[in-house]
Parts: C-alpha cells; sequence; structure tokens
C-alpha cells in the first residue's frame, strides 16, 4: 500500500494564524508570498514575516518512517528613527515583540499529524538599515511521515 502523499508546507498557514491569535492586533503576520515586490518603503511594522527556511533528514527507522526537523524563520521587522547612531530604540522596540513570538511558538504542538512540538534553534544575525530593524528567529519543527517506499512489493 503506497503512502499517502504530505503536504511539506501545511504548517506555514498553522504558524501564521497561531501568531495571529496570539500576538497584539496591531502587529502585522505576513507569509512569504507578501514578500513579493517589497521595499523599505512599503514594510509594514511592526511585523513578524514567516519563513520556510529549510530541513535537515533525520534517521530513517527500518519500520518505513522518515524523521526529519523542518526549519522555520520567523522575522521581527521594526522601525524606529530615533536612534539612528546606535539603534538602540530599535532593539527596545523589537525585544518585547521577540518575546511574544517566543511564547506564541516555544513548546507549541501543531495539529498536523507527525509533528512534535517546535523548539527554537540558530538563525541569521540580525540586520539594521535606515531605522529599521529585522530580528530573525529559527524554529525547529520535528516531524515523522510515512516513506514512500517500505520495501513492500
Amino acid at each position: 500500500m503506497a503512502a499517502e502523499p504530505i503536504d511539506f508546507m501545511a504548517l506555514e498557514p498553522l504558524l501564521l494564524d497561531r501568531l495571529r491569535a496570539t500576538l497584539p492586533a496591531h502587529v502585522h503576520v505576513l507569509a512569504a508570498r507578501d514578500l513579493a515586490g517589497l521595499t523599505e518603503g512599503t514594510q509594514l511594522t511592526p511585523a513578524v514575516h514567516v519563513l520556510y527556511r529549510d530541513y535537515r533528514p533525520g534517521r530513517a527507522p527500518a519500520s518505513g518512517w522518515e524523521e526529519l526537523d523542518q526549519l522555520w524563520l520567523t522575522v521581527i521587522a521594526v522601525r524606529n528613527v530615533s536612534t539612528l547612531a546606535t539603534n538602540e530604540a530599535v532593539r527596545a522596540d523589537a525585544g518585547p515583540l521577540m518575546g511574544a513570538v517566543i511564547g506564541a511558538l516555544g513548546g507549541w504542538r501543531p495539529d498536523l499529524r507527525g509533528y512534535k512540538p517546535l523548539s527554537l534553534d540558530g538563525a541569521p544575525a540580525a540586520g539594521y538599515r535606515a531605522g529599521f530593524g529585522y530580528f530573525p528567529l529559527g524554529w525547529r519543527a520535528p516531524m515523522r511521515v510515512r516513506a514512500a517506499c517500505t520495501g513492500e512489493p
């Protein structure tokens, strides 16, 4: 019997929904599709962008299951021009929002078959430009899926 196909990107809408339900209403929660044509002139702030990053294969037990970690990013975007030379104000604005995102996703288990709770993972460095600050938080989403071929004829 063939394994049921999975939607490898099924977690994205759940991440978006979780953040929209948890974060304050004035925070824009945006998907990768919202980045098309985005410039700093059109960047909404404060915002959290949800982006698929990569995956890491795990072990493939003989039982026909594949274990892997999906890697996701939530990138917090804030703007504050009051301390351009030091970026102190932009970091002060980002800190509470970063904490809220960690509170929303840390240890949260998606309602998808095969997923385990999310945990923090590595992320690229923060970036600053013209009063904007971009603060990535990396997420590891362990999952287990049925392999397509289990060795059965």
